[in-house]
């Protein structure tokens, strides 16, 4: 008995097996001609920073074309992402995704540091957010001048610890201090 096959069909199978035989010689290609980039995220996976991290290597891999790895290492006030940053080759293949704290003022408060601000170089901003402060409706302050005079005068109003201090939220309240005369 003569099987007959339709042009089509022999002409599918033929590309089926072509793509068969030729996928891992392509996939060998595409995965040789750029390695993944690395994005590191100073904070714990499914945080805010987490989420802008995963948004951002999505955007990434889609006008880059290759593979993002968003690599979260929290710890010790961003400082441990930016020491895995100075420490990996400089091959434009891993990257920071941090506020400017690790690099520029973690130095200038730190004794012993693995690193230095010339270790790094700023690229761009990628986020932007609004920063705002909230009273109870029954408190008797109602503008930051208050707060702060009242956080001056009364010690136990500090709603802080020393680390809160070196951070972005502890700065721009002291910040905020000093243009207005308290500190």
């Amino acid at each position: 008995m003569k099987v007959l096959l339709p042009r089509r069909s022999l002409l599918a199978a033929g590309v089926l097996a072509c793509t068969w035989i030729c996928s891992p010689v392509v996939a060998r290609s595409q995965a040789g001609s750029a390695p993944p980039l690395k994005l590191i995220v100073p904070f714990p996976a499914g945080g805010p920073a987490d989420f802008i991290g995963r948004l951002l290597a999505d955007k990434l891999k889609e006008e880059m074309g290759r593979v993002v790895i968003v690599d979260n290492r929290p710890g010790a006030g961003m400082r441990l992402a930016a020491e895995v940053l100075k420490n990996s080759t400089p091959d434009g293949n891993t990257v920071l995704l941090s506020p400017i704290d690790p690099i520029t003022v973690a130095p200038l408060i730190y004794d012993n540091m693995r690193y230095a601000r010339k270790d790094f170089l700023p690229v761009t901003d990628v986020v932007q957010y609004p920063f705002g402060i909230a009273v109870k409706s029954s408190s008797p302050y109602k503008t930051l001048d208050q707060i702060a005079l009242a956080s001056h005068q009364e010690p136990r109003y500090e709603a802080a610890s020393h680390a809160w201090y070196s951070s972005q939220n502890g700065r721009r309240r002291n910040c905020a201090r000093i243009d207005r005369g308290i500190l």
